[in-house]
């Protein structure tokens, strides 16, 4: 283990692994080291790592949303870098230990970090909520004035059963003004469209689509298609 003097950009790093459990490189670089030679990056995490700042996990995870690309180890915040983190950053830090890494949702949590990057918004594992009886916990929202919008990354279909009960959730409940889904495919999106059709007459023509809204994550990750949902949930 070694002595490190933290930079301001390690913190903000520090910062976002505290507010996202784990990081693949690719994010790391495009989010702090703009422009920057892998060799530097590489280098620099090396030093966080060895002062026991930051942690790396080999996992075996393809990023569907990047070409597949092959994601070979994840980065996370160690408790001293969260100690650290509490003592240097001026942001608000509420846990005492980081946000457990699920092992079996990796896919679903590289994705969610990317869509949080380009709509804003706050990962809720940050803040451990435990849903109560027929309330309804959202991977993310994103606060709207006095509204906030519930985000939600569906990479695998639910079974009907499960569909209704969270579709109730959110049709009974007036916590969230908006409900995104951002899903693998139109196959998702098309079976949780019926189950709105058939239990609640949402028939998404001449914009009846109530507070749901779907978007694959081929749109999503378009330029345009970002731009657009951007500007639309900032309305």
């Amino acid at each position: 283990m070694i002595n490190i003097k933290l930079t301001s950009r390690d913190l903000r790093l520090l910062n976002d692994l505290y507010k996202n459990s784990f990081m693949a490189f690719y994010q790391i670089k495009e989010m702090h080291f703009n422009n920057k030679a892998d060799s530097t990056i590489y280098n620099r995490l090396s030093k966080l790592i060895r002062a026991d700042v930051i942690k790396s996990i080999r996992v075996n995870l393809i990023a569907i949303h990047k070409e597949n690309m092959d994601i070979g180890v994840i980065y996370s915040l160690t408790n001293k870098g969260l100690s650290l983190l509490k003592e240097y950053s001026y942001k608000e830090i509420n846990r005492s230990v980081p946000i457990p890494i699920n092992l079996s949702q990796l896919s679903h949590d590289l994705i969610l970090t990317d869509v949080l990057r380009k709509l804003g918004g706050i990962n809720l594992k940050l803040y451990g909520y435990r849903a109560n009886l027929d309330e309804q916990i959202p991977d993310a929202i994103i606060h709207k004035e006095n509204n906030k919008c519930a985000i939600e990354v569906e990479l695998t279909a639910k079974s009907n059963l499960r569909y209704r009960e969270i579709l109730s959730n959110y049709m009974t409940s007036n916590k969230y003004s908006e409900v995104l889904y951002v899903v693998k495919n139109k196959a998702i999106e098309t079976k949780i469209k019926n189950i709105l059709l058939e239990n609640y007459n949402t028939s998404f023509y001449e914009n009846d689509s109530g507070k749901f809204s779907f978007v694959t994550l081929k749109e999503f990750f378009r330029d345009n298609e970002i731009n657009k949902r951007r500007h639309a949930l900032e309305l």
